[in-house]
C-alpha cells in the first residue's frame, strides 16, 4: 500500500474548502493527523506516526501532535467555519441539523450540531465542557446554534431535531429568533394548554402503532406557543411526544426519526471508528481539536463514499448487491482500496443534497425505528 499518496490529498481538500491556520507547519500537522486518523482508524498518536515520512524520533513525533492539540492559538471554529461556508453555499434543499450531547469518561460532555445526511452526520459545530451529567443548559451551548445561523445564506430553511433533554422553551424562542423550525421531543409529564384546558401530553398517547396530531397548543408553566404536537406509540420503544413550531403530520415523525443520524456519528466517532474513548487526553480543549480533527475526517470519508457510489464503483469495495455499508464505511474502504491499486483519490468535497439513491440501515435497530415511523395509524385532534 503507498501510503504517501494521502497525505497530499488530504491538503488539497483543506485548501479548496478554504481552510487556514496561523502557518503552514500547523496546516500540515493537522493533515498528517487527519491522514493518521483515517489510516490508523484510531485517535491514539502513538498509531498516527506510523503513517509519517522522514527519520524523525517517533518520541519527538508524538510530541508534535500533542503541541498541536493543546495549542490555544488553534480556534476550532475559527479553522473549521470556512469549510461549512462552502458546504451551506452549495446545499439548497432544507438543512436538517441534530442537537445531541455524548459523555466521555464520565468526565466530559460534548454537545454537537450535525447535519443529516444519508443515514450518517456531518460535524458542523461543538463544544466540550467537563461535566459528567450529559443535562445541559441553553447557556451552554447557545452560540453553537448562533455561529451556524451566521454562516447560513438568508432565507435557508432550517429544522432543529432534538431529543427530550433539550426539551426547553428557551431553546424554542432561540430558534424563532434564528428564523428556524424545530422538532423537539417532550417528556410526558410536561403540561399542555390547550383552550380553556390544562393536561399532561401522557393523557394524549394512543395505543401502540397509532399516533395523534394536537394543533395550536401551548406547552409548559410558560405557556410556550403557539406550538403542534405529534404522539405517537411505537411497537417498542417509549412514546413519541415531538414538538413542532409547524402544523403536525406523518412526516413530522419521518422528520424526527432522522436526529437518529448523530447517534452513528458518535458511533463512527468511537468503536465504529475512530476509538475516540481509547484516547488519553484529558483536557478540554485539546478534545474539541481532536474532534476537529475527526471532523474533517467524517467529512473527506462520507465524501469520498457518495463520490464512489455516484460513480458506481461502489461494489467494488462493498461487497452487498444493494448497498450495505454507510459512505463512511465505503470511503474508507475506497482509500485503502485506492492506495493498494494506485487509484484516484478524491481531493475535495462532494456532498449532494439529493435524496439518497440507495438507502441503507446502519443497524438492525436504526431499521426497526426507521419502519416503525411510517407506520402509525394517525388521527387528528
Amino acid at each position: 500500500m503507498n501510503r504517501t499518496r494521502l497525505l497530499p490529498t488530504i491538503l488539497t481538500f483543506l485548501t479548496r474548502q478554504g481552510v487556514r491556520l496561523h502557518d503552514i507547519r500547523a496546516k500540515m500537522t493537522l493533515a498528517w493527523a487527519i491522514n493518521g486518523v483515517i489510516l490508523g482508524k484510531s485517535v491514539n498518536l502513538p498509531r498516527w506516526i506510523e503513517y509519517l515520512q522522514g527519520e524523525q524520533k517517533a518520541a519527538s513525533q508524538i510530541r508534535r501532535f500533542s503541541r498541536w492539540l493543546h495549542n490555544p492559538r488553534i480556534q476550532v471554529w475559527d479553522v473549521y467555519q470556512a469549510s461549512l461556508r462552502q458546504l451551506f453555499a452549495e446545499w439548497k434543499e432544507p438543512l436538517l441539523i441534530a442537537l445531541d450531547t455524548t459523555v466521555l469518561w464520565d468526565t466530559y460532555v460534548v454537545v454537537k450540531l450535525s447535519l443529516t445526511y444519508r443515514g450518517r452526520g456531518i460535524p458542523l459545530h461543538w463544544i466540550v465542557l467537563e461535566r459528567s451529567s450529559p443535562t445541559v443548559k441553553l447557556e451552554a451551548y447557545q452560540h453553537l446554534l448562533i455561529d451556524i445561523a451566521d454562516l447560513l445564506p438568508r432565507n435557508r430553511r432550517v429544522i432543529l431535531l432534538a431529543d427530550r433533554g433539550f426539551m426547553d422553551t428557551c431553546l424554542m424562542k432561540l430558534c424563532c429568533h434564528l428564523g428556524w423550525h424545530f422538532r423537539i421531543r417532550a417528556k410526558g409529564n410536561t403540561w399542555c394548554h390547550i383552550g380553556s384546558s390544562q393536561r399532561q401530553f401522557q393523557t394524549f398517547v394512543p395505543a401502540k402503532g397509532r399516533a395523534v396530531c394536537v394543533h395550536n397548543v401551548f406547552v409548559t408553566n410558560k405557556r410556550f406557543g403557539p406550538v403542534h404536537a405529534a404522539i405517537a406509540r411505537p411497537e417498542k420503544e417509549d412514546p413519541w411526544i415531538i414538538i413542532s413550531s409547524e402544523p403536525t403530520d406523518a412526516i413530522t415523525f419521518t422528520e424526527y426519526g432522522l436526529r437518529y443520524d448523530i447517534e452513528e456519528l458518535f458511533l463512527d466517532e468511537k468503536s465504529g471508528g475512530f476509538q475516540l474513548e481509547s484516547s488519553k487526553i484529558r483536557d478540554k480543549n485539546a478534545i474539541s481539536r481532536l474532534l476537529l480533527v475527526m471532523a474533517f475526517a467524517t467529512q473527506y470519508l462520507v465524501s469520498t463514499g457518495t463520490a464512489i457510489t455516484e460513480m458506481g464503483h461502489r461494489q467494488i469495495v462493498d461487497p452487498h448487491w444493494s448497498r450495505g455499508l454507510s459512505y463512511f464505511q465505503i470511503g474508507l474502504r475506497w482509500i485503502k482500496h485506492a492506495l493498494t491499486n494506485g487509484k484516484k483519490l478524491l481531493d475535495f468535497l462532494w456532498l449532494s443534497d439529493t435524496p439518497d439513491p440507495e438507502v441503507v440501515f446502519a443497524s438492525k435497530r436504526q431499521r426497526e425505528k426507521r419502519l416503525q415511523q411510517n407506520s402509525f395509524t394517525l388521527t387528528y385532534l
